[in-house]
Parts: C-alpha cells; sequence; structure tokens
C-alpha cells in the first residue's frame, strides 16, 4: 500500500510538472524570461519520474533522506526554485552563464561530498548553502538593480519555500515515505504557484472589453432578425440592444457613476434591469461582471482626468469614483497594465 502511494505521488508530480513544462514552454518560445521556469519544470518532470521507478526503494527508506546523495538535493531543489525568481524582478538576469556561476557552489558541495560524504558538519554546510540561495531571492534584486521592486507575492513564496524545505529537513532526521510524499506535493504546489504567477501577468495584458467613446445610437431591431424557436426575438440582439441603453445612460450620467456610493443595484435600478438582465448583457460583450463595468469606466475617467492635470495626487482618485485609493491603485493596473503613481507622476505638469 504504502509502496503504491509513493509510486502514484511521483507519477502525478511528474506528469504535472510535465504539463507545466509543456504550456511554459510556448511562453518561453516567444519570450525569454519564461525559459528557466520551463526547464525547471522539465527537471523536475524528468527527476520524479526516474525516481517512480524506485518507489518500493524509496518506501523502504533505500536510500533515506540523510544520505549524501539526498542531502545534496536539498541545496539543488532550493537554486531551481529560488532562480526563477529573478525573471520577475531582472528578467535580464536570466542567462546561461550567470546561471552556471550561481550554481557553482552545489558543485563545489558535491565535489565536498565525495570525500567526506559521511561528515556531519557537511550536513550543516549543505543546509546553509540553501539557506543562503533562499535569501538571494532578495538579496540578488537589490545587488544589481536597486531600484526594482520585487513582486510582494514573492514574500508568500519565500514563506512557503522555508516551511517546505524545513520540512524536508525534519523528513530527515524523522524518514517516513508519507511524509515525503507531502513533500513532493509541496514542491509541486509551488512551482504550479509560480507558474500560474506567470501566466496572471500574461493575462493582464490580454485586450479588455472596451467603452464606446462615442454616444451609442439608438438601433431599432431588424424585423427580419433571426427568431428563435419559441418565436422570441434573436438572444444575441435583444442582449446587444439592451447594451447599447446601458452605454447610453453611462455617457450621459457621468455624475452618478462617479460617486462611490454607486455601485451595481444602483446601475440596475437606473437603467430598468433585473441584476441578472444586466449581467447577461454586459457578458454578451464580454465584460466579466457589473462591477468590472463600473470599474472600467472609472479607470478611463481617472485616465482622462490625470491626463487633462485634473487629478496630480493619489488622494484625489475618488473624484472618480474610487471609494479607496488602494481600489483606485489596483483597479488601474488590472486594466492600464501600469503603476497609478507612475502615470501621475509622469503627467505632472
Amino acid at each position: 500500500m504504502i509502496e503504491t502511494t509513493v509510486m502514484l505521488t511521483f507519477v502525478v508530480a511528474a506528469t504535472a510538472h510535465f504539463v507545466l513544462c509543456a504550456v511554459v514552454s510556448l511562453f518561453a518560445y516567444h519570450r525569454v524570461e519564461y525559459l528557466p521556469l520551463a526547464w525547471i519544470a522539465g527537471i523536475c518532470a524528468t527527476v520524479f519520474g526516474v525516481v517512480a521507478f524506485f518507489a518500493p526503494n524509496v518506501a523502504n527508506g533505500h536510500p533515506d533522506a540523510l544520505h549524501p546523495a539526498m542531502a545534496w538535493m536539498l541545496p539543488i531543489g532550493i537554486f531551481l526554485q529560488s532562480f526563477y525568481t529573478f525573471g520577475f524582478s531582472m528578467p535580464g538576469f536570466l542567462q546561461l552563464g550567470r546561471m552556471l556561476r550561481y550554481a557553482s557552489p552545489i558543485v563545489l558541495l558535491g565535489a565536498v561530498y565525495l570525500l567526506f560524504s559521511n561528515a556531519w558538519w557537511l550536513k550543516g554546510l549543505t543546509l546553509l548553502v540553501g539557506v543562503g540561495y533562499i535569501v538571494n531571492i532578495y538579496a540578488v534584486p537589490r545587488r544589481y538593480a536597486k531600484r526594482t521592486r520585487v513582486p510582494a507575492y514573492l514574500r508568500t513564496y519565500t514563506a512557503a519555500l522555508v516551511l517546505t524545505y524545513g520540512f524536508y529537513v525534519y523528513i530527515a532526521l524523522n524518514y517516513n515515505p508519507l511524509l515525503l510524499c507531502g513533500f513532493i506535493f509541496c514542491v509541486t504546489s509551488l512551482n504550479g504557484y509560480m507558474a500560474f504567477r506567470t501566466f496572471d501577468g500574461v493575462v493582464k495584458h490580454l485586450p479588455l472589453p472596451g467603452v464606446s467613446e462615442s454616444l451609442p445610437q439608438h438601433e431599432a431591431v431588424s424585423e427580419t432578425a433571426p427568431k428563435e424557436a419559441d418565436g422570441e426575438e434573436d438572444f444575441n440582439e435583444k442582449n446587444r440592444e439592451r447594451y447599447l441603453a446601458v452605454e447610453r445612460w453611462m455617457k450621459e450620467n457621468r455624475q452618478q457613476w462617479m460617486d462611490f456610493t454607486f455601485n451595481r443595484e444602483s446601475l440596475c435600478r437606473e437603467v430598468g434591469l433585473n441584476r441578472q438582465l444586466l449581467l447577461q448583457c454586459l457578458r454578451s460583450q464580454g465584460h466579466n461582471n457589473i462591477h468590472d463595468y463600473l470599474m472600467l469606466y472609472r479607470v478611463k475617467e481617472l485616465k482622462h482626468l490625470i491626463e487633462r492635470g485634473e487629478i496630480t495626487q493619489m488622494s484625489e482618485c475618488v473624484d472618480a469614483g474610487f471609494g479607496a485609493v488602494k481600489t483606485a491603485r489596483s483597479s488601474f493596473e488590472k486594466i492600464e497594465g501600469e503603476d497609478l503613481d507612475d502615470f501621475i507622476e509622469r503627467h505632472k505638469r
């Protein structure tokens, strides 16, 4: 039973990393910053796939986590999971030569293992090397690019990385194959987290549904418009008609939705549609929900006010319908793809 659990764990982990490698490789084909993540996912897929064939040995603790080869895997794993974080703060840092130099402590550590494989002090040195790579997630960007911004989510990732490899140290001292399966699950989850964070950055640059700059014209439904099977008007045409009516109201009642207390219930009431119909017509034109539709208008208005010099500091963002500066900042970055503070500074007169 334990052997089967161990084998399935490594097979699932290998499969998950293979899928990540395949998907990220598509991104890496066009943008170099995704290349390390593709390589790391591929390496993990290969290692886990090979180890799956030795599930009976792993289940019986041969070799255990204190074996020199297994101990050496500790800094190697941390190295792989720390290096590609530089792609988020310093994309230009990801070069083969620099990566090999960055890996030199691991190579030297491997050479020392060949000479002193059973020395207990070597285990402590191994742990220090791993800790050094974790610290470098923040130290290297500060050294090479002092003005760079290390993404905030890396703090969560780093904390999870520390806990994961702290867990590995515990397994080394109290070996249990089921605990090792838990460690593999944590490693796979961490790599998956970073991969999906990468995808999130790409998705933010996908074109969003637009809002018309000019006032939409009233459009009558054609007499020859397609009919539904039950004789009602065409579903898409009806939704488009409702959407144009909502767009017209938004253009004619700017002062109302620029009040931060104006919400989706307010919009439903003003346009005379219940929430289901309003959401239906907005989604027919690509909008995610009513809240995002309102935020889209408010961000566009905020952008215009900043460009005209009517807003020159963050505290004035409430003039565009935002209830808090934090909301304005996050909404602007989501829709425009750039930092609101930087945008204001660039357009100050």
